[in-house]
């Protein structure tokens, strides 16, 4: 491996550095069409990595994003804001030609929803969720030359989603209880990043980067919702959207390294399925000690 720094993003990079404590101010904009729903997310993520032998690297990160979601087309009007703390622990190993890399994570999420019922005001709800994620992946870096190395990309990713119960508020007898519920998400990913060194006078070195990603989903149904008005009456189910099977991610991004170690990225990164695209955009600010 190279000293070039690997961000931690949806899954870390072994380092050469000894430690690196790092932060990640990001921000996604997610759209899709089937549901009628737009979403914004800004968060920051610190953590710190440091290498534990010739061939392991481990560290941890602590994240927090908040999401506004707004409603659209039958729902315009309703919206729900999202808190998440989130806490990752990663490892990465070197086996020469090849790498695999992996984490943990467990997301707290605090839910506050607001459903505007036209005749009976708006319902508000509040609860909590909670989000379990583990992902591996593995990848054969490929010198095309002196500055320029193309790495093939396989992983697999988990995640389990468990949301509360609640009782709406604000709306009498149209208000909601709404029982709790728990998703199941698996999806396999191959692709390629393609990266390059680029020494400058002052001695730092620039990165610049792209990537490209086929995700395939294996636990698509969506997540049904079973609610009763608290006025009366039988409970009633909404249907989930289904997910799509494929969806493909894009990226690029740069790196700037100065000669103390201490560097800045920038990168950019987008999503595209059937109905559904999102976009996200990462600094990332990294310092050796």
């Amino acid at each position: 491996m190279g000293d070039r720094p690997r961000f931690f993003s949806r899954a870390p990079r072994a380092t050469c550095l000894r430690q690196k404590p790092w932060s990640v101010p990001y921000f996604l904009d997610l759209r899709a069409s089937y549901s009628g729903f737009e979403a914004n997310t800004s968060g920051l993520t610190i953590g710190a990595d440091a290498r534990l032998s010739n061939e392991w690297i481990a560290g941890g990160a602590f994240s927090y994003g908040h999401t506004d979601l707004s409603q659209q087309d039958y729902r315009n009007g309703d919206s729900s804001d999202i808190d998440t703390y989130q806490f990752t622990a990663y490892a990465g190993r070197d086996f020469g030609a090849w790498y695999v890399d992996g984490m943990l994570g467990y997301a707290q999420q605090q839910y506050e929803t607001k459903r505007d019922t036209s005749v009976a005001g708006v319902a508000k709800g509040n609860f909590d969720g909670a989000q379990l994620l583990a992902k591996v992946e593995a990848g054969y870096p490929i010198a095309l030359g002196r500055q320029l190395t193309l790495t093939p990309l396989a992983g697999l990713e988990w995640s389990r989603l468990t949301l509360d119960s609640y009782t709406e508020q604000g709306a009498g007898a149209l208000s909601l209880r709404v029982k709790g519920e728990h998703a199941l998400r698996t999806a396999s990913h191959l692709g390629a990043r393609l990266e390059m060194a680029i020494d400058m006078d002052n001695g730092a070195t620039l990165y610049p980067s792209a990537h490209a990603r086929w995700v395939h989903q294996f636990d698509r149904d969506g997540t049904d919702t079973t609610a009763a008005f608290i006025g009366g009456g039988s409970s009633f189910v909404t249907p989930g959207q289904k997910l799509a099977a494929d969806s493909y991610l894009f990226g690029v991004g740069l790196i700037y390294q100065q000669a103390n170690g201490r560097a800045i990225g920038l990168q950019l990164d987008t999503e595209q399925a059937t109905a559904r695209s999102s976009y996200a955009g990462t600094v990332t600010v990294q310092w050796l000690f």
